[in-house]
């Protein structure tokens, strides 16, 4: 009597609870690491790696915005001819929160420099390095920001950029995201 070992079935496996062996999820600040998990009803174990030579139990994965990063994954049960594959993990990059931009406004005069600054709340950035750019209308960009001593209204264009989030720029937003910056005369 010969017993062949039982083989896994593909249509079983689940990436993140998903068949689909591209997992997409969105930058978090966190290393992302995608769980494989088998639906059949056999005792198994899981192991990942990212080289397909070294392997651990618990799941690996990516931290950065980018495509198509492969992660390996093997599954053994008793009597079960071991399974070996991989899938793709792809990590988008976050978008900047319009709620989480702090902008200064409004200064009197007193005859001194007033700066419009922007900034990003820090929590929300996942302490990702964030850069502001700066101009004004038909000026170029700088990472100092726009500075005005005379009473006046000014508006100012900013952007937002990150490695791992999409570019924010007010004035591809919509004319309520720029910054206005005004200077107004003492009562």
């Amino acid at each position: 009597l010969i017993i062949e070992t039982a083989k896994f079935n593909e249509d079983n496996i689940l990436f993140n609870g998903e068949t689909s062996k591209n997992v997409l999820v969105t930058y978090n600040g966190t290393e992302q690491k995608p769980v494989v998990t088998y639906s059949g009803a056999v005792n198994y174990t899981v192991q990942y790696s990212l080289d397909n030579k070294t392997w651990q139990d618990d799941p690996v994965g990516y931290k950065n915005a980018g495509w198509n990063n492969q992660i390996y994954f093997k599954l053994t049960a008793e009597n079960y001819t071991e399974y070996k594959s991989y899938f793709y993990l792809s990590i988008n990059k976050a978008k900047f929160d319009i709620n989480k931009i702090l902008k200064t406004g409004t200064f009197t005069y007193d005859g001194e420099a007033h700066a419009f600054v922007v900034s990003y709340d820090a929590e929300a950035s996942f302490g990702e390095e964030i850069t502001v750019e700066y101009k004004l209308y038909g000026e170029n960009w700088t990472t100092d920001p726009i500075t005005k001593t005379e009473v006046g209204s000014y508006t100012v264009i900013y952007r937002l950029k990150a490695n791992n989030f999409e570019t924010y720029d007010s004035s591809v937003e919509g004319s309520d995201t720029f910054g206005q910056f005004e200077i107004v005369s003492e009562q």
